[in-house]
């Protein structure tokens, strides 16, 4: 079989990608020569946009690195796929959840664990994980309470696109409302209240300086 091309859809990654045409490691097809450019333009692979083209080696495809003055024998050892979730999580006076029990739904698989000190979540997931639920139990002195985060595993789009823009406002507790158009006036305010939290100049334009921060801020 050659090779085949395959038009990225929501809420797909590589693992995943992988995982459909039976590779054992997404790198295979991240790192193959023809998706050079795809690459380029998509540098993380766990942030594509549906519509992206990826080609698809063939199967029997290998590239191994050797002198070609001396002769080996190539042994090539498969894994199985294996996808790291990582969270940042934070609370409503954006400090992070440090040392917080947490639990993780994702299809029929319960995870559970407690977050670091950063409020960082980690847990490996299926590749072909898609939507889940992270509960937390978060106690402020005397009071404690649940928070529950609906969890969108490969639906995030680059910061370039403007999706991409609004999902990482609506992450990081902002309300852009529910268009996509930055001239809207919530779209607008919400990008003007980031602004003015980190210090950027206040024009409510999502320009080069403000998509940098953003997708610090963020984390990816």
């Amino acid at each position: 079989m050659g090779e085949t091309i395959h038009i990225v859809k929501e809420g797909e990654y590589m693992a995943k990608i992988a995982k459909r045409y039976g590779f054992p490691d997404w790198k295979t097809i991240y790192d193959y020569p023809k998706n050079k450019d795809f690459k380029k333009e998509r540098p993380n692979p766990d942030i594509l946009v549906a519509g992206d083209k990826v080609v698809i080696p063939p199967k029997d495809y290998k590239q191994v690195d050797i002198q070609t003055d001396k002769k080996f024998k190539v042994k090539i050892k498969t894994k199985e796929l294996e996808t790291k979730l990582h969270l940042i999580v934070k609370g409503y006076d954006n400090k992070p959840l440090a040392n917080t029990p947490f639990e993780l739904a994702i299809g029929e698989e319960t995870i559970t664990g407690t977050s670091k000190s950063d409020g960082l979540v980690e847990a490996l997931i299926s590749p072909e994980a898609e939507f889940g639920t992270l509960r937390l139990t978060v106690t402020a002195g005397d009071t404690a309470y649940e928070l529950t985060l609906p969890i969108g595993i490969g639906h995030l789009d680059p910061v370039e696109e403007v999706s991409g823009i609004r999902a990482r406002l609506i992450n990081l507790g902002y309300e852009p409302g529910g268009s996509y158009d930055m001239n809207d006036p919530r779209f607008h305010a919400a990008i003007e209240e980031f602004q003015c939290d980190h210090s950027l100049t206040i024009d409510g334009v999502c320009g080069p300086k403000t998509k940098a921060k953003l997708k610090e801020v963020h984390g990816c």
